[in-house]
This record gives structure tokens, sequence and C-alpha cells, in this order.
């Protein structure tokens, strides 16, 4: 599918108004979804698009893995046991961060989104039903998301450390927080669920549509040397940041962030954590279920960026056959070649 062909489409669907779901769903056109004849593709939709009862069979989902054990740790919930493993890759992991700032942050997600997806499609007895993605150019997707309290929304309480209120559907009674995943944290002193959305001065908004655009039509390269954030100069991280897809769009903010290196600072997934605040902006991130969505977001511009480039375009070839959960998920040996074409993980 090249972008010449989406565009004729997409000038058509978008003639009222842009959203990039709108450009995901001419791709999804464009492409010949069957013409996989080795099982069904399913379709990650945006979230806006779930009915009120696909809503709640997700939240009946989650509840049921936070309130199951691990059958890979049992001294775990389902659903923190991915907490934990978000949490020990960003602080613990001999390599530093592994999975963040450096050559792997996109599949290491997309192989992580994979495995959650198919636990919660056993608590939710449904194989058919695939996570959605949030749309952040979308503001229906966007409202579902933050401010929907009958679903995953809610505002934090400023006069009680910013934690939902019991009028949600993630609050403490629902959504309780195993203190292992925040204990030496920030935000160790916050039993519940808590969320700043919007009020972090450095970035008060969300992306354009135009930023995303932008970073897929730019032509970057997947990632350049020296492939690792954490290793880099201040000389070519500038590099890294003018010319890396996966730098750009995984957000860069800190590191050698300032006008003397001539950095344009991004605030794309980084800046989104940011943007919610709370646990979301923890190592433990994935204690608030809206960083599975956030995430299957990235993944779509990830997937997007392969249709028109190549599914390995530039991709490190060193890099490839290195697994990346290693002493988890059953020493899971999974690596960036196993999850590099969603259709063979089932979906588009």
């Amino acid at each position: 599918c090249r972008w010449e062909l989406v565009s004729f489409c997409c000038k058509i669907i978008m003639s009222a108004s842009f959203t990039l779901s709108a450009a995901v769903f001419c791709v999804l056109i464009a492409l010949d979804i069957n013409a996989s004849t080795d099982g069904e593709i399913g379709i990650r939709r945006d979230v806006a698009q779930l009915s009120p009862s696909e809503r709640e069979a997700f939240l009946q989902g989650i509840y049921k893995m936070k309130s199951t054990s691990s059958k890979y740790d049992a001294s775990w919930s389902t659903y923190d046991y991915y907490a934990w493993v978000h949490r020990y890759a960003f602080e613990y992991s001999s390599a530093g961060a592994f999975g963040h700032n450096r050559w792997n942050f996109l599949p290491w997600h997309r192989g992580f989104a994979d495995l959650f997806e198919r636990e919660l499609q056993e608590a939710m007895n449904d194989a058919s039903f695939r996570l959605p993605y949030w749309d952040l150019t979308n503001e229906k997707s966007t409202y579902t998301v933050l401010f929907d309290e009958s679903f995953l929304g809610g505002r934090g309480d400023v006069n009680n450390s910013n934690m939902l209120s019991n009028s949600t559907r993630l609050s403490c009674k629902d959504w309780p927080i195993d203190f292992r995943l925040i204990n030496g944290t920030v935000m160790q002193s916050v039993p519940c669920l808590a969320r700043e959305t919007g009020l972090n001065e450095e970035f008060p908004n969300l992306p354009s549509a135009e930023e995303w655009w932008d970073v897929l039509t730019a032509g970057y390269d997947y990632d350049v040397e020296p492939y690792d954030d954490f290793l880099a100069t201040e000389r070519n991280l500038t590099h890294n940041m003018v010319t890396s897809f996966r730098a750009r769009i995984e957000g860069m903010f800190g590191l050698f962030c300032n006008e003397s290196a001539q950095i344009v600072c991004t605030s794309l997934h980084n800046g989104i954590h940011r943007y919610i605040g709370g646990h979301v902006a923890s190592p433990s991130s994935p204690i608030d279920p809206v960083f599975l969505l956030l995430h299957n977001w990235i993944d779509a511009m990830w997937a997007l960026y392969q249709d028109e480039y190549g599914l390995d375009y530039t991709f490190p070839e060193q890099y490839k056959n290195v697994s990346f959960f290693d002493g988890f998920f059953n020493d899971s040996q999974m690596n960036s070649m196993d999850v590099m074409n969603i259709r063979d993980l089932g979906f588009v």
C-alpha cells in the first residue's frame, strides 16, 4: 500500500475533518486484508468506535485479570505482572531501560501488547477481541479515554493527590494498586490510580495531527547509530533526533534537550505520558489501562510507516534476532522479527 493510493482515499474520507483514524481506515481499505489464507485477520479499532457493550466487556476483562494470579508468576495478578515487567525493563534491566530510548522501543511494546491481548482474550472468553487504540487526533476518542467516567476516564482530584474519584470505573474500590509497583517511586504515597491531565506546564497539550503526519511522511530511517540514546553524545543525539523515526515517535526530553544543541524536542509518546501524569508517567505506567490504548496508537504509527517504507526498512540488522523478554513470560525468546509484521500477529 503506497501513500499515493491512501491519499486518494483520504481526500474523500477526510474532506470534512482530519483525524489519523481516518488515515488508518484508508490504509485498511487499500490493503488486501483477505489476501491472508493462514487465518483470520482482526482489526484493532479506535476506542471511540467500540459499542457500550464492547467497552463494558473490555472493563470486565481487565478486572478479571486484576483478580486472578499470573500464569507466569503467581505472586502477581495477571494484570499487574505486565506492569511489573514494564517497571523492570525501565528501571532494573542490566541493559538499562530496555525497551525505551533505544532501537527496540517499538518492537518491545508491540510484543508486550500482543502478549497482553492474548491474555485479555482469555479473560473475556473472546478470541476475536482486539485491543483498541486511542486516536490522539480525534476529540471523541480522547474524551472516551480520558474523561468518560463510564469507561476508563476520570479527572484526578487535585485535593486528594490527583486520585480518581469513586464515581469512576478505575477508583480505589475497583482498581487497587499493588504497592510493589510503586514502592520507591514518586508515586509510592499515592495508593489509588492518579492522573494530572493537562496540568504539566511543559506538556499542557496533546500533539497535533500534523505533528504525527510529519513524522510518518518525512522518510526517516527507522533508527540511526548508536541506536541507544543513553550511549549518545550531544552531537549524535542531535543527529538521532533529526533523522530517526524511532526517536522522533518515542519523543525525547531532558537528554541534551536545549537550544545550544539545536534539537527540536518532540512531545509525542513521552510527552503524552507526562501530559496525563500520575501513575502513567511512572516506570510502572501500565498500572493505568490508558497505557495500552496509547501504545496501540504508537504501534499503529509504526505499522503505517512499515506499510510505506517496508517492514524492516533500515532496521539495524545486528538487532533483528535479539530477544527482549529474557527472564519474563516463561523466559520468552521473542525478538523483533517475531513481531515485525502485524499481519503475522493476526491483526491490522
